[in-house]
């Protein structure tokens, strides 16, 4: 999807298209478009199938596709980091001690976790 910031959301998603029209337009059901109404960048491709190519839909499209290449590659990230965490975690629960004695450095990796997911923008709960 677009940044959240990116200059090009606001004008993108201020079209003026009905959900009718753009369905006439593009051959996708009414009822699946107002699905994905909420995904900004179904928006943006489906508005810039209709413009005259050029150097500026290249570079929508473009970023759209960098934009969601980072936001996935973050979530990636974090999934992994929680499945080292699992890995980890794991063995312990068959020795309390163990679990015990690891308390603090298991806390610590949890909130490790959860400030890379915040700093990414909660990439999980996309």
């Amino acid at each position: 999807m677009l940044c959240c910031n990116h200059p090009q959301r606001e004008r993108i998603n201020n079209m003026g298209w009905t959900i009718k029209q753009m369905a006439e337009k593009t051959g996708f059901a009414v009822d699946s478009l107002r699905y994905y109404d909420t995904l900004s960048e179904i928006k943006t491709v489906t508005t810039t199938l209709f413009q005259e190519p050029s150097a500026k839909c290249n570079r929508i499209n473009k970023d759209l596709l960098q934009c969601k290449r980072t936001e996935l590659t973050e979530s990636i990230q974090n999934f992994k980091s929680i499945i080292k965490f699992i890995d980890k975690v794991q063995p312990m629960l068959d020795d309390a001690d163990a679990f015990m004695k690891n308390a603090g450095e298991i806390q610590g990796f949890i909130q490790s976790i959860y400030d890379n997911i915040r700093k990414t923008g909660w990439a999980l709960v996309k």
